[in-house]
């Protein structure tokens, strides 16, 4: 088994390699919903790597991870990134 440091470094060198990323804000029509009900790769090409909620740690975020208006999101991709960051 890899330490959280191995772990982070294998994320970081794949991220690095193949994508844009980005902090943004939730989209208010994201919000309430989970990740899965947007289906985020088919309609923008990104995937939403973790979650920062206010007075909160960091999380990885998964399918069922439900979105607040005041996350912040950390968003991997390609040319749609911006794209996404754009919505409101």
């Amino acid at each position: 088994m890899r330490s959280a440091s191995g772990w982070q470094w294998v994320l970081r060198e794949l991220l690095e390699d193949c994508c844009a990323h980005i902090k943004t804000r939730a989209p208010s029509e994201l919000a309430g919903h989970t990740l899965a009900e947007w289906e985020l790769r088919t309609k923008y090409g990104v995937t939403i790597v973790g979650i920062k909620r206010p007075r909160e740690d960091f999380t990885y975020a998964r399918p069922e991870t439900r979105v607040d208006r005041d996350d912040l999101l950390i968003v991997s991709g390609r040319a749609l990134v911006e794209r996404f960051a754009a919505l409101d």
